[in-house]
């Protein structure tokens, strides 16, 4: 497994809930018996933060894991905002607009620990709460996830071959402009890794989509770090530029693949 060294890396998502009524326990006996998980209790586990949350915390191998429920929405239209941009579930802003209460998951590594196995171990935790009956969906990197897909991209963790569910950890935006289709990605931060961008391009959406799936996946599973001025591709032929530079639809400095 890659070793990933990032200081105060946090994995972190809202569970948006019908109500309030959420079984923490019950979460986490999910978590322990389905992902087969030795779970260190022996820490204090249980605190009210307000008069209207409470949190439930513990250790999975030196990774602290946090379960906060807030008995009220997302301030600010926050998560119906961000709805908006889940193409792949049309009834998403409406379904999100029902959430009275929510359930703030988190999974901070330990300083030189695997973002790998954080990153694993968040999409079990978020996983396990969205079997809750309650659960509407998870608001996480810029933008929401039904339950059902949710849970099938997670399922293809188990098995002889496990798939990382990069589909659920970065978010694949899309949107198109006078220059062409476009691409960036939300999510690859939290793997210390720069987040992309295909920009102006004349490809098909579903293809840039593809490519920059393709692209992520291929940067998490090995550990990669690209750098400007470097090409990238999958046959011996494809070499596409890499510019690294400030970002257009993602904060900070993205890499640009020309596409």
């Amino acid at each position: 497994m890659s070793q990933i060294n990032q200081n105060n890396a946090v994995f972190c998502g809202i569970i948006l809930l019908k109500n309030s009524v959420c079984d923490l326990n019950a979460v986490i006996n999910r978590l322990q018996s389905e992902w087969n998980l030795e779970l260190d209790l022996s820490s204090p586990e249980e605190k009210n933060c307000s008069s209207s949350s409470v949190e439930k915390y513990f250790y999975i191998k030196d990774y602290k894991v946090s379960l906060e429920l807030i008995n009220q929405p997302v301030p600010g239209g926050e998560a119906e905002f961000y709805a908006q941009g889940a193409y792949f579930w049309p009834e998403a802003v409406d379904t999100v607009k029902q959430h009275t209460a929510q359930l703030v998951v988190s999974v901070v590594p330990p300083d030189g620990g695997s973002l790998l196995f954080g990153g694993q171990l968040y999409a079990m935790l978020v996983a396990s709460c969205l079997c809750q009956p309650e659960a509407l969906g998870v608001y996480t990197n810029g933008t929401v996830f039904p339950p059902h897909i949710y849970l099938r991209v997670v399922e293809d963790m188990k098995g002889p071959e496990p798939e990382l569910p990069v589909l659920v950890w970065v978010y694949l935006g899309l949107y198109q402009d006078e220059n062409g289709n476009n691409a960036y990605t939300n999510g690859m931060k939290n793997f210390g890794k720069d987040e992309m961008e295909i920009l102006g391009s004349k490809a098909s959406l579903e293809d840039i989509h593809g490519a920059l799936f393709d692209f992520a996946y291929y940067v998490i599973n090995n550990d990669v770090t690209l750098q400007d001025g470097e090409t990238i591709g999958f046959t011996q032929e494809q070499k596409l530029p890499i510019t690294r530079s400030p970002g257009v639809q993602v904060d900070g400095m993205s890499l640009k693949i020309g596409f």
